[in-house]
């Protein structure tokens, strides 16, 4: 996984970092965070479910996590603080996809946002990482791709400032840009489906 490789790559050496994944439990999320671990990284996967997603259940690594459970978007700055602590840095592999534009908007940008903010009145953030979309997507908001789609794209580029903003600049941001995500069996943009 490339992309896995990049994120790993922003954080040299992390053998003394404590390091928080955002929606460490999902596809991406969870194999950052494993990589993390194998890179000796003190890690926190923060997630809705909080839960070991079912492809890593039985691997020693999942022992080496601190698997925390937050809704970014319903909890308060103070449950959401409480959750997050005061990492080192943080990678967000958070998202979500769907038909339903303000789902798309807040799940993509307002969750970011909190989880961002919330890492930066911790204290201690240094350094980001954030899983966003890439430009050549992007560009196809205005033709091809369905119309709800636009609030994705709005929610991922909030989420970018967010994250700038929390560590004092673009230079302990690194923003990973793919096309799109996806494992598992399937496959659709419409309705989107990602597993």
């Amino acid at each position: 996984m490339i992309l896995v490789a990049v994120l790993f790559a922003a954080f040299a050496s992390v053998s003394s970092l404590s390091v928080s994944v955002f929606g460490g439990t999902g596809f991406v999320g969870s194999r950052v965070a494993k990589l993390l671990v194998e890179g000796g990284a003190d890690v926190t996967s923060i997630s809705r479910s909080g839960s070991i997603p079912d492809w890593a259940k039985g691997a020693d690594w999942v022992n080496s996590v601190q698997w925390k459970s937050v809704d970014f978007l319903s909890a308060d700055a103070k449950a959401v603080d409480a959750v997050v602590g005061n990492p080192d840095c943080v990678v967000s592999c958070l998202g979500v996809v769907g038909t339903d534009p303000e789902v798309l908007r807040k799940g993509n940008g307002d969750a970011n946002k909190n989880a961002f903010s919330s890492a930066e009145r911790g204290g201690s953030l240094k350094r980001a990482a954030f899983v966003s979309v890439s430009s050549e997507v992007d560009a196809c908001k205005d033709s091809w791709l369905p119309e709800f789609f636009k609030e994705y794209f709005e929610g991922k580029g909030d989420a970018e400032e967010a994250a700038q903003e929390s560590v004092g600049g673009a230079s302990k941001l690194c923003v990973v840009k793919p096309t799109f995500i996806y494992g598992g069996d399937s496959f659709s943009i419409k309705p989107p489906r990602v597993t």
